[in-house]
């Protein structure tokens, strides 16, 4: 029996709608999922220093600058439309990333046969906590770094042209400084495009014009200290010349735990079947291109958590989520040519779902998103004088503050460094006063 088929819905410009539906239900329905689940909390190691320095005014910090950029932006807009405050759009630029970096995952699996069961690999990696509103500045470059990551696998379909990828690369300096740990695959990926594309001279100097951006950007704050904050710091697990001699120290220090934790929550075990992954396509370099870059990047960020420590314990967690992001993306790659695939997938999808519930799921509290405040009465005499900390993080000053409901502690430490201690509990709605008289403290609850 001959059947008729029911033509696609037409655009003016002749082409079917379902072409388009993706590029707006992807970011559309991903914005709506990570607000709603918004994180309620300060879920980072830096959240109330990042939060507090949004209201205070502060626009660039030398490491990301235009992620610091981007927050304080969202705030000069809706802080005077809605009368949010930086916590709130905070949230929501970090939401908007996240539906960006899902169309951006999208991109990267949709001509591949399974593409739906990478594409979901991707969207439920626990690196993803990012995007449900963190109050962090980790989203943004997350969002770039994936535009990177595209645009190599573009040109290695050549596609693209080979200047976008040392262009993407620049605009995630100017998110992120740490992208520059990935140096090293970036000049693999060229010196070894260049020679397999057989690219002329114009092409090469075309591609090192793009990659000047991102230099400006390290001299800007690495020579001329532009922006706020430290530039590099002691960040280091040893100094580097202790690395470079003994580079075993880098395993017997007493954050590899702490690493180790980082891992699972970042990548389930994305990590454990890379390595499976790797081992398979040693000999097929040549033919799994792109799966050659993302294997160079997650080498050199590797590299990177291995020398870098975790200042904040498991609360930076977010800082030492790019290696994850990368084993992710290999796994969504190549699972479904893995023997027991079907085991697998479920082992992988099935960790990062319980991941997911556990963490940003419940960071969430939808049913009590309410806020407290805080502020300071103390004499201005005084004020320059008394260190005030709120959760032993950075000082609480004059203007009123947002803070999330929960127990909190305020340390004052006097000019003799007698320190005062208090711990209070909030709940939506209250307002506390910290009282500084001289030696003495309170916390008073106004009705």
């Amino acid at each position: 029996m001959r059947t008729m088929s029911i033509p696609s819905p037409i655009t003016k410009s002749g082409l079917p709608i379902q072409k388009y539906l993706p590029w707006v239900l992807i970011p559309l329905l991903g914005f709506l999922w990570f607000w709603f689940f918004r994180t309620n909390a300060w879920t980072g190691g830096d959240s109330e220093q990042w939060e507090r320095e949004i209201f205070g005014g502060m626009w660039f910090r030398r490491r990301q600058m235009l992620s610091f950029a981007g927050f304080q932006l969202g705030f000069q807009v809706f802080h005077p439309l809605f009368g949010w405050t930086a916590h709130r759009a905070m949230n929501f630029v970090s939401c908007l990333a996240g539906a960006i970096t899902l169309l951006l995952f999208w991109r990267l699996v949709y001509d591949r046969r399974h593409w739906k069961w990478e594409f979901a690999i991707l969207a439920t990696g626990g690196f993803t906590a990012l995007f449900y509103g963190h109050i962090e500045t980790y989203a943004q470059p997350t969002a770039a770094f994936f535009l990177h990551l595209l645009s190599i696998k573009r040109v290695c379909q050549r596609r693209w042209g080979l200047w976008t990828v040392p262009l993407t690369f620049s605009i995630m300096v100017w998110f992120h400084l740490l992208i520059l740990f990935a140096t090293p695959a970036l000049l693999l990926f060229l010196a070894r495009e260049i020679r397999l594309q057989k690219s002329d001279m114009a092409t090469i100097r075309k591609a090192a014009i793009f990659l000047l951006p991102g230099a400006l950007c390290v001299y800007l704050v690495g020579k001329l200290s532009f922006g706020y904050g430290e530039f590099m710091g002691s960040n280091f697990v040893a100094p580097p010349r202790e690395m470079l001699l003994r580079p075993w120290v880098t395993l017997t220090h007493n954050h590899v735990p702490t690493k180790i934790w980082f891992a699972w929550f970042n990548g389930g075990v994305t990590a454990l079947v890379s390595l499976a992954i790797i081992w398979r396509l040693l000999n097929r370099w040549r033919v799994h291109r792109f799966s050659l870059y993302v294997t160079a990047y997650l080498a050199c960020f590797i590299g990177k958590t291995l020398i870098w420590h975790p200042d904040m314990g498991i609360d930076d967690w977010d800082l030492f989520t790019w290696p994850w992001m990368l084993t992710s993306l290999l796994v969504s790659l190549h699972i479904m040519t893995m023997p027991g695939r079907v085991v697998l997938m479920g082992l992988v999808l099935g960790v990062q779902v319980a991941l997911l519930i556990a963490r940003p799921i419940q960071w969430a509290e939808i049913n009590r998103r309410e806020v407290a405040t805080i502020s300071i009465d103390i004499d201005v005499e005084d004020i320059s004088r008394y260190r005030i900390l709120l959760n032993d993080r950075l000082m609480l000053q004059r203007p009123l503050r947002t803070i999330p409901r929960g127990g909190h502690h305020v340390r004052i430490i006097s000019p003799d460094f007698t320190p005062s201690f208090r711990a209070f509990y909030v709940e939506g709605g209250e307002h506390f006063v910290v009282e500084v008289r001289g030696d003495s403290v309170s916390i008073t609850q106004i009705e």
